[in-house]
Parts: C-alpha cells; sequence; structure tokens
C-alpha cells in the first residue's frame, strides 16, 4: 500500500503537514458539503456600494471570493459614516467615488493575496451598465444593494435578458433596508418571479420617486432612516443566500422566489413566496426564448 509521498522501492514520506491555524479558510470548509472551489471561482457583481455595498463586499472578500465587480457612480458624503464601514471622513471631504473607494479599502483587509476587485464608477442602466454590456458575461451571481426602483427594474432586465442569450442563469440577491426594517429576495431569471414583480402601477407614474440613504440630486427624493445594524444584517442574509446557490442547495435550500422580511424592532421574521406577475412590465415582457 503507498503512502503519503512513496516512491517505488522507499518507505513513505511526509511531504507537508497542513496547519488549520495558517488557513484564513480553514473553519468554513469544516462545514459538511462546504465547496470552497466553487467560492473562489464564482464572479459576482454588486450592484451599489453603500451601507448594503460595504456589508456585502466585507463578507465576499472574508469568505474567499477572488473576484468581485462594484458598481456605484455616487459619491461619499459624511452621511454614509453611520454605516459603510469601508468609508472614512477624508473620503467624504473628498466627495470620493462609493466604488473605488470600498475597491481600495476592501482589497486592504482581504487575507487573500489574490482577492481581485474591480470597481465601476457608474450607474446600472442607461448611460452605464446596460443590459447588453458585455460585464454581464463575466457575471455568475448578482447583489443588489441599491436604493431606487428603476435600478431594481433594470437589473432584474438585464438578468433576464443575459441569463436567455448566455442560456445560463444569473440569480439576483437583492436587499432593502429602512430603519429597523429590512428585506432580501431571491430571484432567478424565468423561474421566480422578478423584482418589479410586486410593484404598484402608481410607481410607473412616477419610477424616479425612491427613499433614499443619504440623499441625491433625483427629484422627489426622501431621505430614508437608516441604522448600521440593520444593514449588516440583511447584507449577511444575502451573501448567506449567495453562499446556498453557489452550492446549490448543498448546505441548505435557497430563498429562490421568496421574500425574507425582519423587523429588528420587533425581533419579527417571516417569509412569504412572491408569485409570478402575468401582467409584470418586465418580465411578462421578455420571453424565455
Amino acid at each position: 500500500m503507498e503512502g503519503i509521498g512513496e516512491v517505488a522501492g522507499e518507505k513513505p514520506r511526509i511531504l507537508r503537514i497542513y496547519d488549520p491555524m495558517s488557513d484564513p479558510t480553514d473553519r468554513q470548509k469544516r462545514i459538511k458539503g462546504w465547496n470552497q472551489e466553487r467560492i473562489e471561482k464564482a464572479r459576482v457583481l454588486v450592484v451599489g456600494a453603500g451601507g448594503l455595498g460595504n456589508e456585502i463586499v466585507k463578507h465576499l472578500v472574508m469568505l474567499g471570493f477572488k473576484k468581485i465587480y462594484i458598481a456605484d457612480y455616487d459619491q461619499v458624503v459624511e452621511a454614509n459614516l453611520n454605516r459603510c464601514i469601508f468609508f472614512r471622513m477624508e473620503d467624504a471631504k473628498k466627495r470620493k467615488n462609493k466604488a473605488l473607494t470600498l475597491a481600495e479599502r476592501a482589497k486592504e483587509m482581504s487575507p487573500y493575496p489574490d482577492t481581485e476587485i474591480i470597481p465601476l464608477s457608474t450607474k446600472i442602466g442607461d448611460g452605464g451598465i446596460t443590459y447588453d454590456d458585455k460585464l454581464w458575461r463575466e457575471i455568475d451571481l448578482v447583489f443588489g444593494a441599491v436604493d431606487n426602483v428603476m435600478a431594481r427594474v433594470y437589473l432584474s432586465i438585464s438578468a433576464l435578458y443575459n441569463s436567455r442569450e448566455l442560456k445560463r442563469s444569473i440569480p439576483v440577491v437583492d436587499g432593502g433596508v429602512r430603519a429597523f426594517n429590512g428585506n432580501i429576495f431571491v430571484m432567478v431569471p424565468f423561474k421566480t418571479a422578478c423584482l418589479a414583480c410586486e410593484l404598484p402601477e402608481s410607481v410607473w407614474t412616477d419610477p424616479w420617486k425612491r427613499a433614499s440613504c443619504s440623499g441625491s440630486s433625483l427629484p422627489n427624493v426622501t431621505i430614508s432612516p437608516s441604522l448600521p445594524t440593520t444593514f449588516s444584517v440583511i447584507a449577511a442574509l444575502q451573501v448567506n443566500e449567495a453562499i446556498k446557490i453557489l452550492h446549490d442547495g448543498a448546505l441548505g435550500k435557497p430563498l429562490i422566489g421568496k421574500r425574507l422580511c425582519i423587523d429588528l424592532s420587533r425581533g419579527d421574521w417571516y417569509v412569504y413566496e412572491v408569485p409570478k406577475n402575468k401582467s409584470c412590465k418586465v418580465c411578462s415582457m421578455v420571453p424565455e426564448g
């Protein structure tokens, strides 16, 4: 029987001793069914580099994701600093781009030398990352960390169009936060409702109306109350869903097509299935092909 490092006619030799204290991924690899290679090979896009985006990227880097795209055209302001762990007062004073700043700081904290974080200082949609952008060919999964309706609509369009064109599913794990309340929704193109299926008809009459975390030059903006604790919880749940999706259910059943809502002021958590809207102005208009 051959041993470690055994060559014909020689006794077994120990070539390497594994030190569990020297591997940053050791503890997660001890989870039954965990596949670190799938994590490292996954190419993900984080749309939004604010409170959710900061927390999502933090978790992705610590877990060992090797290629992370971050898209955000906005600038760091002082009001971001209560919930954006990677931003500093100096960034706000200089009005630095969120995506660039987040990518730079997250790279600094990464325990893995080959972590690649690509900042895209642009928006999702017209004038930015369009549905037919070549970037989508690189993406396996998308995190929605935005604060407006139209960005979610465009994420749905892009995921649907490219899943059809590339003949492979591009799931979107979307998150939203307001004070003590937050929610996540897992969209799988053509299999579940899209991010626009629940939108009331009134939204389409004024699609830019939104509750923003930091304020914006867009019309009809109201500023949303924000707590770092809620952002941390929702972002962690989003990344956890992505882990389950990438492991094809080996680590638990993903919340595919379901919305998880939390109210941290009451300690309430509840889940409901989001049915497809046959009259949806987005997914009902995109044939599966």
